[in-house]
């Protein structure tokens, strides 16, 4: 609204209240980093709160898991032995 009000009164021709207006819009932009950091220091004073991100790791089921997949790999594999062969190859 400052810059507006400026610009209009310069184009105007009244050099004197476009200063007035150029200046009031650097003090509200002054205003609003002065807020900004403001709240930014009132938010730091504040007590974090902690959020746990971690969970519970079930060992047991993963190996499993690593296992099935390994078993599974290992069935797909093109260097495996053929399930349906008997041991002796035939």
């Amino acid at each position: 609204a400052a810059f507006t009000y400026a610009v209009s009164k310069v184009y105007a021709g009244n050099a004197k209240a476009g200063q007035i207006g150029f200046r009031a819009r650097v003090a509200f932009q002054g205003l609003t980093v002065g807020a900004l950091l403001w709240y930014a220091y009132e938010k730091s004073k504040q007590p974090k709160e902690r959020v746990q991100v971690m969970r519970e790791i079930n060992w047991e089921r993963l190996e499993r898991e690593e296992q099935e997949a390994r078993r599974q790999s290992e069935q797909q594999s093109i260097f495996a032995p053929d399930p349906k062969l008997k041991p002796d190859g035939k």
